[in-house]
């Protein structure tokens, strides 16, 4: 299976101090380090705020050799900027930086907020939104199972030949269209019978303690400190 899965199974069964911290918390001090780095122009900043971000991986329990596999992916994508900057000194190794540290941060997150608590955020602004989002996010995981199935039993059966790959996709890809509209005509019936309106509730059962202010402060007083090197 798709290593996606295990940022779900690091959000849900993780103990750490910060999956337990409340979901407004972390999001503050999530898009503050964002931000910070982003918008830091400094190679050296960006690269003390990557070692904070590898330390908060550590300390969250996330094998960081997982969370440098993931963060390879917007690295590539970067890769593509950073040669066209080949030439402006050290502007490429930046913006390598920025992608980089910007995605551990990412995962950081993400991998310590289970998404529905992540959506209760999101939950007083539009609940329709929240609905649209928590379905997205289980058949997003229902498409990789299904990919990854489909792709083996073709693989297997010899319908990887770069002769037949184009047809066998254009096949793979008009079954997975047929495929999911049926299950999500499935799914709605099936939770329209249990009552379901368009709307989901989701709510957060921890609540906003001082130790998530300290958080927000620590991350505050990091980049304060950043800002005078």
């Amino acid at each position: 299976m798709s290593s996606i899965y295990l940022i779900d199974f690091y959000a849900s069964s993780g103990c750490s101090f910060f999956h337990r911290r409340h979901v407004i918390g972390k999001f503050i001090g999530y898009l503050l380090l964002l931000l910070t780095t982003v918008f830091t122009s400094s190679l050296y900043r960006v690269g003390i705020l990557l070692i904070v971000a590898l330390t908060l991986l550590f300390i969250a329990g996330i094998p960081l050799k997982q969370a440098l596999k993931w963060a390879a992916y917007p690295a590539f994508f970067a890769l593509i900027f950073a040669l066209a900057q080949l030439g402006s000194g050290l502007l490429p190794y930046l913006t390598l930086a920025r992608a980089v540290t910007a995605a551990l941060f990412s995962i950081f997150f993400f991998t310590t907020t289970p998404f529905p608590e992540f959506l209760s955020i999101f939950s007083g602004i539009s609940k329709g939104l929240v609905s649209f989002l928590l379905f997205s996010y289980r058949f997003f995981f229902l498409l990789l199972s299904t990919v990854e199935k489909k792709l083996r039993i073709m693989k297997l059966r010899g319908g990887m030949c770069w002769k037949r790959l184009p047809m066998n996709l254009a096949k793979l890809a008009g079954f997975f269209f047929v495929d999911f509209i049926d299950r999500s005509e499935t799914i709605y019936q099936t939770v329209a019978l249990r009552g379901f309106t368009g709307q989901i509730f989701i709510t957060s059962n921890k609540r906003f303690q001082f130790t998530d202010l300290i958080f927000i402060v620590g991350i505050l007083f990091l980049i304060s400190g950043l800002l005078w090197i």
